[in-house]
């Protein structure tokens, strides 16, 4: 993925974190690692299992973030993921997964919004700075039955 728009807004979250739970700048850049690990993590998983077509939908505004397989899947990793840490409280955790995977989304959606990339998978492969190819492989017949092994 694309680096630098990564840090951009792992940035952001930190600052949004931080504001909002009122944290120390250990338990924030704790939670900033875990948060950026998982959000890639989860999104190549995710992909791998069940192709693009959600995460294109929720990227060209087509479909609501909210209620998603996609959501749902984000967030259990992240929040196992800062509860393997033991980085916060349990009420904690999940307030501060399920603030910052919606958070994390809305930056997203907002950031290829704001680009110049064409609205389709060849803009969002752009933006993301993913292979196309590989996409293709991964969404194909072929790919999404490898894929359900990884389950």
């Amino acid at each position: 993925m694309n680096q630098a728009f990564l840090n951009q807004i792992n940035q952001s979250l930190i600052q949004s974190i931080k504001a909002k739970y009122s944290m120390d700048d250990a338990k924030v850049l704790a939670v900033s690692e875990a948060g950026k690990a998982s959000i890639i993590n989860s999104l190549k998983s995710f992909v791998i299992k069940n192709g693009t077509t959600e995460i294109e939908a929720v990227l060209l505004n087509k479909r609501s973030f909210n209620g998603t397989a996609l959501q749902k899947f984000c967030f259990q990793n992240f929040e196992k993921d800062i509860a393997d840490k033991r980085i916060l409280s349990v009420e904690q955790t999940n307030e501060v997964a399920e603030f910052s995977i919606n958070y994390l989304i809305d930056q997203f959606k907002t950031g290829f919004n704001e680009s110049s990339n064409s609205r389709d998978l060849d803009g969002i492969c752009k933006f993301l700075d993913i292979d196309k190819k590989l996409l293709n492989l991964v969404n194909s017949p072929v790919g999404k039955i490898l894929g359900k092994f990884f389950k």
